[in-house]
Parts: structure tokens; C-alpha cells; sequence
């Protein structure tokens, strides 16, 4: 009978992963530019396996709930508040996506407070094995079809250009936020392939492969905050390891010399990007991006530019701020996607009460992934989270493939024991 019930548990967990995987395969394709998602029947499917799922967790993990609600009742709080606000004014498409997202979040809290515990290695490694492979044959993917296609680098990273792609039907393909999510992943993989400890060999070698491809792909569609993350995020993790493999005392002179070479760095910038963009060595929207960022820092009007439309975004976070009297408003200037913000659009759309419960629920994500990083790789950790707060101010980022990244992929590629032996002997 014992045998019976431990095999029954075994296939039970083994289904669980199945419909996680499903979930999370849907949710992270959900922003990706060739995904007809507008199918009804995978809808209802995929959104089936989610339900389940949660419902199998919280049938078979009782002793956990308190745990769990502990962590999760300020999104649940957050999501009744948003949830009401958007009956109230249903007719709003940012605050519709803004609930949405917040739903999803809790889902992925759940996953990783599931898998985080210990006897789930074997499903750790799966999940960031599954979510790697994807990502590099999407960018492999992506990047062959910009070779034919230079023209469509920045329509490859929007969700509404479905058009464009006919000759190329392939659900992997790059999407907007997925390339978001490369930002902050691609220097933390960086970090574990060349962190204090790591051990030299193909691992690492595949690992920093890897890297240069998300870095390449990034730079390819041409999306230009993230290309800036990602590059500062590189250096970081390289200067750190530089450090930390640095005898004790040789580090104060190497550490002068870092911040000299990051001074002279700052001050030739301007230089730097107006050689850039004479170069020719980029496309025509990362071009004129990186021009207007030179007009700007010169001290220039920046002109009829993506950027400056950018700014005026941003104004627009701020006045909807000041209007909504931190107690949370209705800010519909641009419907999708607010000012541009995503933190202080929802400052502005919520309110402080909502923002301050969103942000402990972050920090909260932060100290449980902490927790469970082996301590050589918690810079790479650190250096994560620091983009992808610097990327929530500046840009539009609570979405699903970056949720997926920062709460999942993250870390449990960055849990104790080599990534790739560990899902080498887990797959046997």
C-alpha cells in the first residue's frame, strides 16, 4: 500500500510539473510576436492548466498554505483592489492589463514557493532547462529571420504585428518583453559562468556562449534600454569577478582603476555614441536612438525622435502622480501602456496603498530567492534585481516573460550546484 501511494505521489507531482510547464510555456509565449493567442481553445487549455495546477498545490500541500498566504495576501489585496477599480471603469485597457498582471504574479509566486522547497531539484532543473532551450532557439530564430528582414527589428518586438511574419510561422520568436527579460537573466548567467568558484570546463563555456547570444539578440531588434542594461549589467559582473579573483592585496589598486576607467568612460560617452552612430554599425532605429541620447546629454533638442516621444511619457506619469494625489486615480492619457513608467504608472493609477503593497510583495520575491542562491552567486543576483528595478521606472515590464524570469528562471538557475551538472543528473 505504501508502494502504492509513493508511486501515485510520484505521478501526481510528475503531472503537476506538466501543467506548471504548460502555464508557463503559454504565459512566457503570450507576449511573443508570432503567437496567435486570440485561439479560444488554446485560451481556455492553457488557463485550465493554470487553474489546476493551483488547485493540485493547494490540495497537496496543506501545511504550506500559511506560508504561502503570508507572502501572497498583498497581491491578493492588490489584485481586489484593481479587480474592482476595473469593474468600476471596465472600459480602461491599461488598468484591464495591470489586473491581469497582477494574477499572474501570484501564479508565479506560487510556483517558486512550490519548487523552492527541498526534494524538488529534479523539477527546478527541468523548469530551467525547458525555459533555456526555448530562449535560445528563439533567439537563434530571431536573429536568422532579422538577417532576411533588417527592416522589422523593432516590429519584431511588438506584440501587434502579426502581419509581418507570414513567411515565418514559429511560435518562438522574440517578443517585446521576453527581450526585457534578457536584460537582467543574461548577467546573472554571465556571473555564474564566471563567479568566484565556478569550475572551468564546457559549462561555462556553454554558459558564456549563451550570454553573448542573448546580448547579440537584444542588440539585434534594437531595443535600446535594454541593450544599455544588459551591456552596464555585463560590466558589473565582470568587474565584480575581476574583484573577487583579485589577490587581497592587489584589490584597492584595481578597484582605483576600475572607477578611473568608469569616470574616463562617462566623461568620452558623448564621443563614444556620436562614433557610434557615424559607424553605420547598427541598425537605423538603435542609430537614431543613440543619436538622440548624444543630443540630449550635449545638452541638444533631442528633435522628432522615439525618445523624445519617451520624454513626454513621462511627463505624463508625473502629472497623472500629482493628480491622482497619491491616493490613486484613473491616468487613461495612453490607454496600453500608461506613461511609459510602469512603477509610477501604478503609483498614479492605484495609489500609494497599492504601490507599497506591489513593491513589499517584490522585495518579499527578493529575500525568498536570496535565500535559496548559493552565496558565491548572489551578486549576479543582486545585479538582477538592480536592472529590473531600474527597467520598472523607465520602461513598461510587469508582463509575463519577465515575471517568469525574475521569480522562476532566476533563482533556480542561480541555486546551489552547477546548472548544467545538476540538470545532467536530474535528466538521466
Amino acid at each position: 500500500m505504501s508502494v502504492f501511494k509513493e508511486k501515485k505521489k510520484i505521478y501526481f507531482e510528475w503531472l503537476m510539473l506538466l501543467l506548471a510547464l504548460v502555464s508557463l510555456f503559454y504565459l512566457q509565449s503570450l507576449m511573443s510576436s508570432t503567437l496567435k493567442t486570440s485561439s479560444s481553445i488554446y485560451r481556455i487549455l492553457s488557463y485550465s492548466a493554470m487553474l489546476a495546477w493551483v488547485v493540485f498545490a493547494m490540495i497537496g500541500s496543506r501545511g504550506q498554505i500559511k506560508e504561502w498566504l503570508s507572502l501572497l495576501w498583498p497581491v491578493l489585496v492588490c489584485f481586489l483592489v484593481a479587480a474592482t477599480l476595473y469593474l468600476i471603469k471596465s472600459n480602461d485597457n491599461y488598468l484591464a492589463a495591470t489586473t491581469k498582471n497582477i494574477l499572474f504574479f501570484a501564479f508565479f509566486a506560487f510556483i517558486f514557493l512550490y519548487y523552492s522547497r527541498p526534494g524538488f531539484e529534479k523539477f527546478r532543473a527541468i523548469i530551467v532547462a525547458v525555459w533555456f532551450l526555448e530562449t535560445v532557439i528563439s533567439c537563434v530564430h530571431s536573429i536568422i529571420f532579422l538577417q532576411e528582414y533588417p527592416d522589422y527589428a523593432r516590429a519584431l518586438v511588438s506584440p501587434d504585428m502579426y502581419g509581418v511574419y507570414d513567411g515565418l510561422q514559429t511560435y518562438t520568436m522574440i517578443g517585446f518583453y521576453h527581450v526585457g527579460a534578457l536584460s537582467f537573466l543574461t548577467p546573472a548567467f554571465l556571473y555564474r559562468a564566471l563567479g568566484k568558484h565556478r569550475k572551468p570546463g564546457y559549462e561555462s563555456l556553454v554558459l558564456i556562449v549563451c550570454c553573448l547570444l542573448f546580448w547579440f539578440t537584444v542588440m539585434k531588434t534594437q531595443f535600446t534600454i535594454a541593450l544599455m542594461l544588459i551591456s552596464s549589467g555585463i560590466l558589473a559582473a565582470v568587474m565584480i569577478v575581476i574583484l573577487e579573483r583579485s589577490k587581497k592585496e592587489a584589490r584597492l589598486p584595481i578597484s582605483i582603476s576600475l572607477i578611473i576607467l568608469i569616470a574616463l568612460l562617462i566623461l568620452l560617452l558623448p564621443k563614444i555614441l556620436l562614433s557610434l552612430y557615424e559607424s553605420n554599425l547598427f541598425g537605423s532605429v538603435l542609430s537614431d536612438r543613440i543619436y538622440s541620447i548624444y543630443r540630449m546629454i550635449t545638452g541638444l533638442d533631442v528633435g522628432n525622435s522615439d525618445l523624445q516621444d519617451r520624454l513626454y511619457h513621462y511627463s505624463l506619469t508625473l502629472e497623472g502622480i500629482r493628480e491622482s494625489k497619491l491616493l490613486g486615480g484613473y491616468f487613461t492619457r495612453s490607454a496600453t501602456c500608461g506613461g511609459h513608467s510602469e512603477f509610477g504608472d501604478m503609483l498614479a493609477l492605484f495609489g500609494v496603498f497599492f504601490f507599497a503593497l506591489f513593491i513589499w510583495f517584490v522585495v518579499n520575491m527578493f529575500r525568498s530567492g536570496y535565500k535559496y542562491t548559493v552565496r558565491d552567486l548572489r551578486p549576479g543576483f543582486i545585479i538582477s534585481y538592480v536592472i529590473y528595478f531600474i527597467f520598472s521606472f523607465i520602461n513598461t515590464s510587469l508582463w509575463t516573460p519577465i515575471g517568469i524570469g525574475l521569480f522562476i528562471i532566476l533563482p533556480f538557475s542561480m541555486h546551489e550546484g552547477d546548472l548544467f551538472p545538476l540538470i545532467r543528473w536530474n535528466l538521466k
